[in-house]
């Protein structure tokens, strides 16, 4: 968790608000090949990777996997869907063993829409 504080305040959020924030976090560990979030479902969390790596992808017309992006450590995830409020149009899988920090949507917007956390989670959308 002290890397994520230290990301916090490397991106300028103040150390009451970065406080705030981590309180309402999950740590999660997932091993390679999982699927954090199924396309067609509508996302409910977003991920902030402190280790391993991830992708989002589709299956096009051919039944062939398409990646769309990556994401590594001090990388977010999912948010993408989160700002659409939409079902996702892509899987999210885990391609490594990794440690993720876990953000509920809801207690997300919550804490962030008065703050200037939403403004970097914006500018880093993956």
């Amino acid at each position: 968790m002290q890397r994520f504080i230290e990301y916090l305040e490397n991106q300028g959020i103040e150390k009451e608000i970065g406080n705030t924030f981590i309180k309402n976090v999950n740590m999660r560990q997932y091993s390679k090949e999982q699927i954090l979030l199924h396309m067609g479902e509508q996302s409910q969390s977003i991920y902030f990777i402190l280790q391993g790596l991830v992708r989002g992808f589709y299956v096009n017309e051919e039944g062939m996997e398409v990646t769309k992006c990556f994401s590594k450590e001090n990388d977010w995830c999912c948010v993408y869907n989160m700002l659409r409020k939409e079902p996702s149009e892509y899987w999210i899988e885990t391609l490594e063993d990794c440690e993720l920090i876990e953000f509920n949507i809801h207690e997300l917007q919550r804490l962030i829409l008065p703050s200037r956390i939403r403004e970097w989670i914006l500018l880093r959308q993956v």
